[in-house]
């Protein structure tokens, strides 16, 4: 992001910028993508108290969400500071703490993962979803014509949200809601992308704090 074109200082250290709270099994940490990050901030020595403090036995489900994807199968958005200072600063805490579910948004389009490690597919790692089809458009261009090995499902033509519904302590169920598609007069500046005919995203998710080494 362009320092110059916002009206607050960046990094956007005000404010609740992040916060946590439970909600039944589960931990939920709300992070910000434009409050510095970096080891010995604010916002990172924060989040390693938080994440130190969870107790899996009382919420043995940890979900994290920010604004910024750390991992984008798209061509937007990639090089920004947020994510690539998220990418090298949040994930070994997401990995060594054994966060459940990432979720994003900033790009318009949907991303699901397979639990991942350091761009390698591994079944102990956090899942990252990128749910920036709300709304608007959904039409961000692939960033390769082939998805990245650890891409679960991606699709930059319809509309959705998803739903998380968690059944006990180590499954869950996630489906994706599509809702809709741009016309074609909507395509905006980026075009439009025909959507793909009977393409869904739904299944069981494992907690992957009980699948640790």
């Amino acid at each position: 992001i362009d320092k110059s074109l916002v009206d607050y200082p960046l990094p956007y250290d005000f404010g609740n910028a992040y916060y946590a709270f439970t909600y039944g099994p589960a931990r939920h940490i709300v992070l910000s993508s434009y409050s510095n990050m970096d080891p010995g901030s604010k916002q990172y020595t924060w989040l390693v108290d938080q994440l130190n403090e969870v107790d899996r036995s009382v919420t043995p489900w940890l979900f994290v969400s920010l604004h910024c994807p750390i991992y984008n199968s798209f061509r937007l958005h990639r090089r920004e500071p947020q994510l690539l200072h998220a990418k090298r600063f949040l994930e070994p805490l997401f990995v060594s703490h054994h966060v459940n579910m990432v979720f994003a948004g900033h790009v318009h389009a949907y991303m699901r993962t397979k639990p991942v490690i350091y761009d390698e597919v591994n079944d102990a790692g956090p899942i990252y979803v990128i749910v920036g089809n709300g709304g608007r458009q959904a039409n961000a261009p692939y960033h390769r014509d082939e998805a990245e090995e650890w891409v679960l499902l991606r699709d930059h033509a319809e509309f959705g949200y998803g739903v998380l519904d968690i059944i006990n302590s180590t499954h869950a169920f996630w489906e994706w809601e599509q809702t809709g598609f741009n016309a074609p007069e909507e395509a905006g500046k980026l075009g439009r992308y025909e959507p793909i005919e009977g393409q869904s995203d739904r299944g069981y998710v494992q907690n992957q704090f009980f699948l640790k080494k």
